[in-house]
């Protein structure tokens, strides 16, 4: 049973992305609602600790890819399709820190651990968790994420960073 959240297709593209695509995405979602809904490359470069020059490069491919879309000179925000690839990243990572939390894990290793594995674990198993964790829509540092089958679009989702 695949709860609707995302098509198919995006949630082939979540296990093909590398974790620093992920890294990205995330960061631009965390970015954006303090920066006009768009987020300078220089901003990123220095939130990511990396070169204005290879956070420009990336940013081009995901652009490409579908993810961003360039809004000015030097400005970038998440597409509709880069943004549902969020809810998605949000969700598997509430839903397994919980699980590492419950299974023992420190709440610091359980968010480590799952920002990790949560572009890696097939979304079946996070499903499959999700259900027997008894549908949780809260990560263990009380930080609510969106539910597969309701995201609340007017609700600011906070990305787990512990």
């Amino acid at each position: 049973m695949l709860i609707k959240f995302i098509g198919n297709k995006t949630n082939m593209e979540i296990n093909k992305l590398s974790d620093r695509s992920i890294d990205y995405l995330l960061k631009i979602f965390e970015l954006e609602e303090d920066h006009e809904n768009s987020v300078k490359i220089g901003k990123l470069a220095n939130e990511l600790n990396l070169a204005k020059p290879t956070v420009s490069l990336t940013t081009k491919k995901l652009a490409k890819k579908g993810f961003l879309e360039y809004v000015d000179r030097g400005r970038v925000r998440l597409t509709q399709r880069g943004r549902k690839i969020v809810y998605e990243l949000l969700w598997r990572h509430g839903v397994l820190e919980l699980a590492f939390y419950r299974l023992g894990l420190s709440a610091e290793e359980s968010c480590f651990m799952a920002r990790k594995v949560q572009g890696r674990v097939p979304r079946e198993l996070v499903e499959k968790l999700w259900i027997l964790l008894g549908l949780p829509n809260k990560c263990c540092h009380d930080i609510e994420f969106p539910s597969p089958n309701k995201v609340d679009k007017d609700k600011k989702y906070l990305v787990c960073s512990s």
